[in-house]
């Protein structure tokens, strides 16, 4: 089903690992608009839970911490075009 932006399948599939840092300590007083976290750090965010989660983490405003060098197969990566 298509959300209100015409994308399918945001959430509950896989979780999506994404470019920004994760900072455990600062997820309070992130803005609640595309937060990006911290300068730098060691661990990257992957947002939106995957099959595997419990289903109060299945939410695209859920973030978690993965390494780069973790792998799961329950996360996954989105790829964007811009027009």
């Amino acid at each position: 089903m298509k959300n209100g932006y015409e994308m399918c399948d945001m959430s509950g599939n896989v979780s999506e690992w994404v470019w920004d840092w994760f900072d455990a300590t600062l997820d309070a007083s992130l803005p609640t608009t595309d937060p990006t976290g911290p300068e730098s750090g060691t661990l990257r965010v992957a947002r939106g839970g995957g099959w595997d989660d419990r289903m109060r983490d299945v939410r695209v405003v859920s973030r978690e911490g993965h390494g780069p060098s973790t792998t799961s197969s329950s996360t996954g990566f989105r790829l964007v075009t811009y027009e």
